[in-house]
Formats: C-alpha cells, structure tokens, sequence
C-alpha cells in the first residue's frame, strides 16, 4: 500500500519536540524522507529521540497522488480542536476520491462522525461510542528495559500524575489502602523544576536522569503495573507497560485498545471495570497463575511492545491494518 501526504503543509521544524506532544505521529513521520526524518529527530529532546529513533528502519516513504492508494493528512498540534483540523484540509476532502487517513491527539475525548471514506486514529475517547473506521491510536515510548522479570509476588506499580482526572484519582485513593502498592506521585513521570538554558521546562527537555531511574526501578520492582486513564480516556502507562515487559493492571473504562483484535489482551492483562472490586480481581488473576506462567506473560508482554508497539513495528502494523480496509 502506497500514500501521499502534501509534505508542503508540514514545517518539520514546528513539531514537538518531546514525546507527550508528538505521540500518534508515528505513522506519519515513518514515512519521510530519510533526511526529513533525520532533521526530526535531531529536534527531539532524548527521551523522544530515543523512542522516535526506530522510524529510520521504514523503508517506505511518500508518493505522489497519482500513485497512491491513499492520502495522509498530516498530524495536528495536540492543542488543535478536531473540527479546525478537519476544516485545514477541506480542500482536500472535497476534491479526492481517495481514501484518506488522519492522525488526531488531544486530550479530546468526544465522539465525532468522520462518515465511511475516513479512517481516523485518536487517542482517547471510548470503544462503544465510536464507528468501526475510528481506531484507537497508541503512544511511542522510548525503550527501558533491562530483561527484569518479576517473581510470583503481588506488586504493583504506578507512576504518573494522580490530579489530572477524577477516575484517576479516585482509583489511587483505592489502591493506596493496600501494601502491595507502589506508588509515586508527580505532574507527568518526567516532570520536575529543571530549566534548560533557554527557558525550557522539563515537559520540553525530557525527564532528568534522577527521574528516568525512578521510572524504571518502580515498574522492574513489580509484577503488576496500574493503568488507569488520564486526562484522556487513554495513557502512556499503558504502552509502557509492556515495554517494560509486566503485567497491565488496566481499570477498564471502554478504552480503545490499539490492534484489539490480534493481541491476547485478555489472556496477558487484568482488566477490572471501572468501580469493580480491583483487589479481588487482581487476586485472582494472580492466584490462578503459576509463577512459569507469569515469567512466561512478561516475556509475551515484551514480545508484544516489540511487535506491535515500537515506533517501526506499529506503523508496519497500521500498514496492515489499512491494507485490510482499503484494499
């Protein structure tokens, strides 16, 4: 499957350069040309850098319009309402009869009718709510695993902000009352008081090196890993979680799982309704297993970020899945 997107409308010095801001533009940048690529990611700040790095092993790159089989519209800033993006590129919509892909994230949970020759991919939002051409778009990390497999023992990690949505927030207060929770708090995982010398905080420049440490050793030190939505109805925590080859604890509140429909989410997560009761369905997840068997979904949980969810590996797998729809 080829595509073409107008590269004129992209000022690739004016993305984001960190990795909460770009996130679903995985797809889109994958496919520029090598020295496009080369020039954004020498923008980035190093934890984008280093989860944006693996785009350089597509091969595939934009077409004109007369060989495509589909267009791309380019991604919108994070802060741009959906309809203003759909109306930047009315002149597109109305003078093609090619399918067209756009890519929106925000933290826009609404539902929108994009009609049948769309194929939209968001974050957030709700599964129930949404057509069958809306997918649910998943976020690039970067890479810190280690090989760290947990033993049988009942942890679980979380660590994000617990102020940016009420479930959030209530679903902590929950799992605060219990031991086996490991917990810190803070703005974004990266977040801190630094400044570079031009001014630029640490949402920006990326996580110090003293905050990167304590993201890591908080998940290795723990079999389980809280996922529960944020300002979205979706999270980094999840994606990161099979990075980092654990076990997602997910509170299930109608979540668009990226490629639902070919990954055993059900056999390697627990996933608890939102307002069930999260200790005793973890228990039992974790009662029913032996500890070969949970060696076993950690690995199968890496294997899956690796598969799927790195930044090569999901654009490949978005290739695939628009194959199949459009074709």
């Amino acid at each position: 499957m080829k595509f073409h997107s107008d590269l004129s409308l992209l000022d690739v010095d004016k993305l984001p350069q960190n990795v909460y801001d770009l996130n679903s533009s995985y797809f889109y940048v994958s496919l520029l040309p090598r020295e496009l690529k080369l020039r954004f990611l020498s923008r980035l700040n190093p934890e984008a850098r280093r989860a944006f790095t693996p785009i350089l092993n597509v091969t595939d790159e934009f077409v004109s319009e007369d060989e495509c089989d589909c267009i791309i519209f380019p991604p919108c800033s994070p802060y741009m309402g959906f309809m203003e993006y759909m109306d930047n590129h009315s002149h597109t919509l109305s003078t093609t009869d090619k399918p067209v892909v756009a890519i929106y994230f925000s933290s826009d949970d609404a539902v929108y009718d994009v009609g049948s020759a769309i194929q939209l991919f968001r974050g957030g939002s709700y599964r129930s709510l949404n057509q069958n051409n809306v997918h649910g778009s998943l976020y690039v990390v970067a890479d810190y695993y280690r090989g760290v497999l947990s033993p049988k023992e009942l942890k679980v990690s979380f660590c994000g902000c617990s102020t940016n949505n009420n479930i959030r927030g209530e679903v902590l207060s929950v799992f605060e009352n219990y031991d086996y929770f490991n917990s810190i708090n803070r703005n974004m995982w990266g977040g801190d008081d630094r400044k570079d010398t031009a001014d630029r905080d640490s949402y920006t420049i990326g996580p110090s090196d003293k905050n990167k440490r304590e993201f890591v050793e908080n998940m290795e030190d723990s079999l389980y890993s809280l996922v529960v939505r944020g300002k979205s109805n979706a999270t980094y925590r999840f994606v990161e979680s099979f990075m980092m080859g654990k076990i997602p604890l997910l509170i299930e509140t109608d979540y668009m799982l990226p490629f639902g429909d070919i990954i055993p989410y059900e056999t390697n997560m627990v996933i608890v309704p939102y307002g069930e009761d999260y200790d005793k369905a973890l228990r039992e997840f974790h009662n029913s297993h032996t500890e070969e068997e949970l060696y076993n979904i950690q690995l199968e949980n890496r294997s899956i970020w690796e598969k799927y969810f790195r930044a090569d590996s999901a654009y490949y797998n978005v290739k695939s899945l628009l194959s199949k729809r459009m074709l």
